[in-house]
């Protein structure tokens, strides 16, 4: 187990090591499209103008598709690139995506992005889904920025601590809540 020290530590390291990064949620949208919004008008002017401020930094814009599954696109200014992650690898979440995307470079960045989709693990689970694509597109990025984090003397390792830490307490809790849930039911009987 953690101790709070060490949980406050590495809750700290990310915002004063890689205080180069944001996170905007997108609006909650629909696959497959609806024809309102019209396409090229689904993301928020503001969110557009929140992307293209911090457009020399790492954005992570998660999104929630039909209230039930989470894709993320992320924004590598380092790169020019925008990243596409769907768990599910479904051809609906890839077109949102890959409009999304387009609508991204086309009103809120410079020409110059390239989209790119990434191949991620398909997800097993149906109750981590929202954890799951977050912690694959942190620890993708943090694989491909490797080389850039090592010559600011930076630990790569140090960016996911905090989440995993959250992860497994979190899982352990819940495991043991069902088996002494369980236990009372069986002394009943």
């Amino acid at each position: 187990m953690m101790r709070m020290t060490e949980q406050v530590k590495y809750t700290a390291a990310p915002k004063e090591k890689y205080g180069n990064n944001a996170t905007i949620f997108l609006p909650a949208m629909k696959t497959p499209v609806p024809k309102t919004p019209k396409k090229g008008m689904r993301i928020p002017p503001k969110t557009l103008s929140l992307v293209a401020a911090v457009c020399k930094r790492v954005v992570f814009l998660p999104l929630n598709n039909n209230g039930c599954h989470w894709t993320c696109l992320v924004v590598d200014g380092a790169t020019e690139t925008v990243y596409c992650y769907d768990s599910m690898d479904k051809r609906t979440n890839h077109n949102l995506l890959a409009d999304l995307g387009d609508e991204l470079v086309k009103n809120g960045l410079s020409q110059a992005f390239s989209i790119t989709f990434v191949l991620s693990p398909i997800q097993k689970d149906g109750d981590s889904w929202g954890l799951f694509i977050s912690l694959y597109s942190w620890r993708r990025f943090w694989k491909v920025q490797a080389a850039i984090i090592r010559r600011l003397g930076c630990c790569a390792a140090d960016g996911m601590p905090c989440v995993l830490w959250w992860t497994s307490a979190t899982r352990a809790k819940e495991r043991r809540r069902q088996l002494n849930s369980r236990g009372s039911e069986a002394k009943y009987d």
